[in-house]
């Protein structure tokens, strides 16, 4: 019985610990990655305005062709948004929502993920001289669940290269469309 009582003892240790631990771990989580997009801030804004858009430039739908949208609301803007349903489990389901939005300049969405909570993310697009400097970020509350505040310590890795990808995707999907409007302007001269 003495080496299950150490095994014992030593699993409970180990939780006190890590439970007192996570006393000061953050109760929030903040990621974000940034990318410069060789294109007007308005046209950039409008690929991430208009939820529909997104299936050109999303790395979730990039990770599941077979992802289920559902739209609701306006198409764009305010009010926007649309439910997703995904047989791979690391996408889940919920939905996404336009909650706010500035021209040309921010829009704010609210999401929520059956079974993982909500964070509210936010795209910006700042004009500089070399483009469009887009800045895709999340805030996350944790709450003081140990589990959610230690998972959170590995935000940044899980969901920093999906911002990368959805950023390198959208830059795509910009410059086209803005060579496709210059062309168009130019044979219309």
């Amino acid at each position: 019985m003495q080496p299950v009582n150490k095994l014992l003892s030593f699993f409970v240790t180990a939780i006190i610990i890590l439970g007192v631990i996570s006393l000061f771990l953050p109760t929030e989580v903040h990621v974000e990655r940034s990318m410069v997009i060789n294109a007007p801030a308005w046209l950039t804004y409008e690929q991430v305005n208009n939820l529909k858009n997104w299936e050109k430039w999303s790395p979730w739908k990039q990770a599941d062709p077979e992802i289920r949208l559902d739209y609701q609301g306006p198409a764009a803007g305010n009010g926007a948004q649309y439910s997703w349903k995904s047989r791979r489990r690391v996408l889940g389901t919920g939905k996404l929502t336009i909650a706010d939005t500035e021209p040309n300049k921010r829009i704010v969405t609210e999401m929520y993920f059956v079974h993982k909570g909500r964070g509210i993310a936010t795209h910006t697009f700042e004009e500089t001289p070399e483009g469009t400097l887009v800045t895709w970020a999340v805030d996350s509350k944790l709450g003081h669940n140990p589990v959610k505040k230690y998972a959170g310590l590995f935000w940044g890795s899980l969901i920093g290269p999906d911002f990368e990808r959805g950023l390198s995707n959208l830059k795509i999907v910009a410059e086209e469309s803005e060579k496709s409007r210059r062309s168009q302007s130019y044979n219309q001269k």
